[in-house]
């Protein structure tokens, strides 16, 4: 098994195990357990954006960062989500509030935890293990075709002289090909790009409909960007499937609440 699911005082933490063992920082993706908020958003619940009160966010926000080890609340990420494919440094940071557009971090500070917000969308986090360098982005349908994981290794690559294969990744839980189904239109699009690998997408008894794997096509470019495959953890749980576990848009509509994921150097 690559990751492991942590319990301390209540709040489930999705953590890859390369990522620990490097020692040096501090990473989870939340799942809907160990919080304060009510139903629907029952009970670790870290989206702003949705209806849930306020403190009842904050509270959940700093119950996650304990379970990290991480002092204080959850920073504002600082950072609008777009599903895009622009990546940005903790150096580009406004420092005044207004958030950045990116759906992509990266730092080499300690103590600066990076956040991104989920509901089905594929997380991924980085590190480089020489260098010290560690990322964290936020990867849907768009995003993932787009190629932000590209965009990453390239990134810390420019900004960093990060080396592929002294980086290690993580595949966090996002919307599974189990429940992601698109039409001929948007399976197209993945063909005709991504036509080397026919196992992608595939159709649901002629009927229009295919469901894409995200998991896979995004551990394909890591590895065409130079990751070794042993050094990139994939943890193919389903948002949509686990309601046990996680939120998911997909499924719960305006209903669902967000998960997290968190990544911090720490030394």
């Amino acid at each position: 098994m690559s990751y492991e699911i942590i319990k301390k005082n209540g709040v489930k933490v999705l953590q890859f195990i390369n990522l620990r063992n490097t020692g040096f920082l501090s990473h989870g993706f939340s799942t809907r357990i160990g919080g304060v908020s009510p139903s629907p958003y029952n009970t670790l619940n870290l989206g702003f954006t949705t209806s849930d009160d306020e403190s009842n966010l904050t509270e959940n926000r700093r119950r996650l960062m304990s379970s990290l080890g991480l002092n204080g609340t959850l920073l504002h990420q600082q950072i609008d989500l777009v599903h895009g494919v622009r990546v940005i440094t903790n150096r580009e940071l406004r420092g005044d509030g207004v958030p950045v557009i990116a759906d992509g971090i990266l730092t080499d500070k300690i103590g600066l935890p990076l956040v991104t917000t989920f509901a089905d969308c594929v997380p991924l986090f980085f590190v480089d293990r020489i260098k010290k360098v560690a990322g964290v982005a936020h990867a849907g349908w768009r995003g993932t075709f787009a190629g932000i994981a590209v965009k990453v290794i390239e990134k810390m690559a420019e900004v960093y002289n990060s080396n592929p294969p002294d980086i290690l990744a993580g595949i966090g839980p996002g919307i599974g090909s189990c429940c992601f189904e698109v039409g001929d239109g948007v399976a197209s699009l993945f063909f005709k790009k991504y036509n080397r690998w026919k196992d992608l997408a595939v159709n649901i008894s002629n009927t229009g409909k295919w469901k894409i794997n995200l998991f896979r096509l995004n551990k394909r470019l890591l590895m065409d960007c130079g990751l070794e495959e042993n050094n990139i953890s994939v943890a193919n749980l389903c948002t949509a499937c686990r309601e046990d576990l996680f939120f998911s848009y997909r499924r719960d509509g305006k209903l669902s609440g967000r998960m997290t994921a968190v990544i911090a150097k720490i030394s």
